[in-house]
């Protein structure tokens, strides 16, 4: 999956997690995600950019690109 289900969140280190389900279609660039911190409760709004739509394959499950 492209989209990650949860980020590092940047205000206190915690994990926020993305709120909501996957499109029904999935994901297309221009999309909104909206990721909550669960320790600060911060909100995070992203914009689904032509990147996280590419095909990591190379990527060994459970590792992030950087």
């Amino acid at each position: 999956m492209p989209v990650p289900a949860s980020i590092d969140c940047v205000e206190c280190g915690g994990v926020a997690y993305l709120v909501g389900d996957e499109p029904e279609l999935g994901w297309a660039e221009g999309d909104l995600l909206v990721y909550r911190c669960r320790d600060c409760r911060e909100r995070f709004d992203l914009v689904v950019d032509a990147f996280d739509l590419e095909d990591r394959g190379d990527l060994a499950d459970g590792d992030e690109a950087t």
